[in-house]
Formats: structure tokens, sequence, C-alpha cells
């Protein structure tokens, strides 16, 4: 609709200026001023048929209401249907019969302003009264972007190609611009084809808008009849196997082809992720067995990715390019809530929410083996000659448990990912009982349910990880002018600011979820602030050689530390403290609220772990650089 009007209301008065000089009404425009009684009978047109369809379409849409519940969406499709053939023959006709062409621009102009009120009446009732604004803020934001923002220079455009082939004359401008105005026709009929796809899924959506609740774990619980225990025994099995694989691909990668592993990995994670949506409803354990074999093919790109960006970057460029690759976590995570619920909600089956990212998953595993360069380990880090041979596994973890900067900073990690997989799994479901406690929803009895705290949760963890990653390698680069302990300095300050905010989530929650969810914007950025930082830590402390065994041992201790089991532990408190009292919407709140209470303090302790990685970063470094300085060995000297 905003494409067909913004090209309409721009062009069509100096169209039917030129008709008139096509057809001998009227001089052609040499000197300003030029005549504007076509803009004043356009303008008239206009005003009267928006007020005249507005309340057809309104009345017609009350009326069929009574008959049919989708009868909006589909008197918004019938008339941008018929409106489509009326602009079509105004437009055809301008050339031979100026006052046809006159009567059916008006009546596609009628048929175009029946829906105004109707979309606004279809989002109402699709939509939470508290998110309407935003809803409304956001179809106005896409309906300027893909329309009218666009369509008058894009009729323009189409009219001086075309008229760049013919003689200049006013027929020619004339045809050039009637020509360009024949894919408004087609724009329209395509709303209408919307709009016919929106009434297929109105009255779902309008129940979903009712009941609203936390994305696809909620589903998982009720089809199998599992208690948060069991909701997060799937994530703390996931994130154990992870652990005890991410040595052995760490072993692996310092040895092996990195890519070829890597590619593996994800071909392997694809498989299992499809392959879990088809397990029965009375084999829960198969679907802990699945995840945990997701977690093996997550292992193997987790810890082998890093090393590869190590070997290709150096200093601050490569503090860039792990941002880059560490905003991947947060919006992954992010974009699998949004997925995965508008998925759900798309097929009306919690199932299909696992069978859309393993496609992703496989094309991404292809590309890595066509597009990414097999680098040699170590040549950023080199100023000359070959690396020795590489040194012992064991002696590599000697060398690893003794590196202090590298142990405190895996210990912070541990910490982030505590609070990390606690909350990720969580929240959603802790945000829904908030709103069934302060009465704005229902709680969902069966599935499929509603997903929208899962799409907001989401959409906050894709947007705060980016504005996270990219807020603390500035900040990094930045303080790095002022002090050489910056790296560590900055992870500290942004762990201890996010405990603040994170614990700030569950006082708002009891009284303003818009307050809740603006704390988990701030504690996440500043959670997220220090991923891409941790990186270079490790890059900075651990010689190449090292690097994909020290990537695994610190991705198996934050995750045997972290967030292995807190969701499970978190959902365990939450069970514990219910079964001392009352069954009721209030005390599930309480209960789940009580026990995230702990990711504060695991965070302080983290920003805590980060200060003492300050203390010895700078011997650290300053032994891990001479280390590669003595694996080095100068290039063969030539004889002549």
């Amino acid at each position: 609709m905003a494409f067909v009007t913004g090209a309409l209301s721009f062009w069509v008065p100096k169209f039917l200026f030129e008709a008139r000089v096509v057809h001998g009404l009227q001089l052609p425009c040499i000197t300003d001023p030029c005549s504007n009684q076509d803009s004043l009978i356009f303008g008239s047109l206009t005003v009267v048929t928006g007020i005249i369809g507005v309340v057809l379409g309104a009345e017609a849409s009350r009326r069929f209401k009574r008959v049919n519940p989708r009868a909006e969406p589909l008197v918004c499709a019938c008339s941008l249907l018929a409106a489509a053939p009326c602009l079509y023959l105004a437009l055809l006709l301008a050339r031979t019969t100026f006052t046809v062409s006159y009567v059916f621009l008006a009546l596609g102009e009628l048929l175009l302003s029946c829906n105004w009120a109707v979309v606004a009446e279809i989002l109402l009732s699709v939509v939470l009264p508290r998110c309407r604004g935003t809803a409304e803020a956001l179809q106005i934001t896409a309906g300027h972007i893909l329309g009218d923002a666009g369509s008058p220079y894009l009729t323009g455009l189409v009219s001086s190609a075309l008229r760049a082939r013919r003689p200049d004359s006013y027929l020619q401008r004339f045809l050039s611009l009637q020509h360009s105005f024949l894919c408004c026709a087609f724009v329209i009929a395509l709303g209408g084809g919307c709009f016919l796809l929106t009434a297929l899924h109105l009255e779902r959506d309008q129940t979903q808008a009712r009941r609203p609740s936390p994305g696809v774990l909620l589903d998982i619980q009720q089809h199998f009849g599992v208690k948060d225990r069991g909701a997060g025994l799937l994530q703390s099995v996931f994130i154990c196997s992870f652990m005890v694989a991410a040595p052995i691909f760490g072993y692996l990668g310092d040895r092996f082809n990195r890519k070829v592993i890597l590619s593996c990995g994800i071909f392997f994670w694809s498989a299992v992720t499809f392959s879990s949506s088809f397990i029965p409803q009375q084999h829960f354990w198969l679907l802990v067995l699945s995840r945990g074999l997701v977690g093996i093919g997550e292992a193997s790109y987790s810890t082998i990715a890093p090393t590869i960006i190590g070997d290709l970057f150096t200093k601050n460029t490569r503090t860039l390019m792990l941002s880059v690759f560490y905003f991947a976590i947060p919006l992954g995570s992010g974009l699998g809530y949004i997925t995965g619920s508008s998925v759900k909600q798309a097929a009306g089956d919690w199932h299909w929410a696992l069978r859309v990212s393993p496609i992703v998953g496989m094309i991404t595993g292809t590309l890595i083996l066509i597009l990414v360069p097999a680098t040699r380990r170590g040549p950023a880090d080199q100023l000359g000659g070959q690396l020795k041979v590489r040194t012992s596994w064991l002696r590599d973890m000697k060398a690893l448990i003794r590196n202090r900067s590298y142990v405190f900073s895996s210990l912070a990690t541990s910490a982030v990912s505590f609070a990390t997989g606690a909350l990720g799994m969580w929240i959603p479901l802790y945000l829904h009982r908030a709103q069934v406690v302060q009465k704005s929803a229902e709680t969902c009895s069966s599935p499929p349910c509603g997903a929208r705290d899962s799409l907001i949760f989401g959409a906050i963890t894709c947007f705060t990880g980016f504005l996270g990653v990219v807020t603390g390698a500035g900040a990094t680069r930045w303080c790095r002018l002022r002090t050489q302990r910056a790296d560590p300095l900055v992870c500290a300050v942004g762990m201890l600011g996010s405990a603040i905010f994170i614990c700030l989530i569950f006082v708002a929650a009891k009284s303003s979820i818009v307050g809740a969810y603006i704390c988990i914007f701030v504690g996440e950025t500043l959670l997220f602030s220090n991923w891409a930082i941790t990186a270079d830590i490790l890059m900075y402390v651990v010689i190449p050689t090292r690097r994909a065994t020290a990537v695994a041992l610190q991705s198996f201790t934050s995750h045997l530390l972290g967030d292995a089991g807190s969701p499970y532990l978190i959902g365990f408190i939450s069970d514990l403290i219910r079964q001392s009292t009352k069954d009721s919407p209030l005390w599930e709140f309480l209960s789940l609220g009580y026990a995230l209470m702990l990711c504060p303090f695991v965070v302080v302790l983290g920003g805590m772990f980060f200060l003492a990685t300050a203390l010895f970063f700078l011997g650290d470094r300053a032994k891990a650089e001479q280390q590669v300085n003595q694996l080095v060995m100068p290039p063969a000297s030539i004889k002549v």
C-alpha cells in the first residue's frame, strides 16, 4: 500500500498534466509558474476517496465479521485485488480517454483507502496491548522502508531509463511515466496476496496474542511431561558433552587439518539436531542423548575457529576479528530464540524449530570447506623462520596450568558461562511467570504456546551481543593507550557492572516487565563486552602451538564450572523451593526468581578473577613472547 500511494501521490499530477498536453487540452509548460489544475483535482479526489474508503472499509469489515471471523484481512485483500485492475485501466486509458481515466483513478484510490482502518484493527487484534505501540512503530517503519521511501525514486528511475532510449517529446515523457507506473498495479496485487495469507493465520495469532508464554521450552516440558529439573538437564547434558569433547578437539586442532575437523563437526551437529526433532513423546531420554551428541559437534568448531583467526591477524586487528567472531555467540543465541519461536508459531508444532538450523549448518560447513584458507600455525606472531617441532600434550597442559593469567581468565570465563547459561535457559520462562502473576498473561496449558517473551529476549540478546562486543573491543583499544593491563581491567569493569543490573532484573520483574527488559539490556551488554577480549588475552599469554589446546581447556573449564550445571542447578533450586510452598503461579514465579539470584553473585566472583588476571598479565605476556622466540628457527642460510 505504501509503495503505491507514495508513487501515485508524487507522480500522478505530473502524469495527468502530460496527458493533457498529449490530448491537446494543455500547452506545454516552458517557464514557471506552471498550471496546478491537475494537482488540485487529484488532491480533491484523494480527500474524498480517502474519507469514503475508510468509512466503507470499516463498515464492510464490521458487517462481514458476523459471518466470517477472517473478515478483516479478506476485506483488505478484496479491496486491493479490485484496486489493481482499476489503477491499471486508469493508466492505460489516460492516453485515449482522459475522463474515463479519472473515473478509474478515483475508484482505485477509493478501494485502496478501504483498508487503512481495517489494517489497524488487525494489528490491535493480534498484538498484546502493552506491545501495540512498538508493533505500530515497527509496521510504519517497515511500510516506509519497503514502500514510499523508495517508490517515487524507483518510478522516476524507470521512467528516465525508458526515456533514454526514445526521442525527447511530451508524448514519450508521458509514455515512459505511464509504463513505469504499471509496476504499481502488480505491487497492489502482491499486497492482496499477502492479505490472503494474513487471513489464513489470523485466528491462530489472535489466540496466541491472548495467551503469551516463553518459546519452545514450555512446549518441550508439556510434551514430555518434565518439570524444571528435567528441562534444565537438557542444557546441562549438552554442556557436559561439549566440555568433555573440547580437549580432544583441541589436541587434534594443534596437530591436524583444522578446516576439515571444523567442517565435520558442523555436519555432525546439524545431522543430530535434525534427527532429534523426530523423537517420540515417551522417549525423553533420547532427547537428552541427542543433546549430548550435539555438544560433541559444537565442541569441534568452537575450540578450533579462534585459533585460525589468531593465526591470520595480530594486535588490534586480531581484537577486531575476534570481536566479529565472538559476536556470533550472542547473535546465534538470540536468533535461536527468534527463529525457533517464529518457526514453531508458523508450523504450529515445536518440532519444526529443530529442523531449520541444521539446514543453515550444512550450508556453513560447505562454505568453510570451500572458502576458508589452510593457515599455518603461528605466522602472525613470528618475525621470520619456522616453528620447531611442537611440544608434547602433557607438557602443554603443565605449562597452561602454571600460566596464572590463563588460569584466572579461565575461571572468570566460567563465571560468564554460568550466568549466560542460566539466564538464557530460564529468563523467558521467568518473565512469562511474572506476567501471569501480574495478570497480564494467562498460563499456557497446552502446546503450541506463544513465543513473545522468547522473541523479545532473543532480539535483545542479538542487539546487546553486537553492542557489547563492539563496546568491549573499542574500550580495550582506547584503554591500551593508557595502560598495558587494559584487557583484563575492561573485562573486570564489565563483569562488576553487569552484576548490578542482573540483580535489578529480579527486583523490576515483580512490578514492571519493561523495567526488567531494560535491566536485561544493560546487563547483557556489559556481560557480552568481554567475549572477544578474553580470547585476545589467551592469544597474548599462550604460544601459537598451544592455542587450540588452551582454547579447548578453557572451554572445558568454563563449561564444567559454568553452564554445564547452572541450568540444572537453577531448576533444581526452583523445584526445591516450590516443594516447601503451596502450588500457585506466585510461588512458581518467586521460586525461579530466588534461584536465579545466584547468578549476580557468580558474576561478581568472575570480576574478581579478571582483576587477579590483571596482576599477572604483563609478566605472562612477556614470558609467552620469549617462548615464541625460542621456538622459532632462523631460516636456513644459502651458500653461494
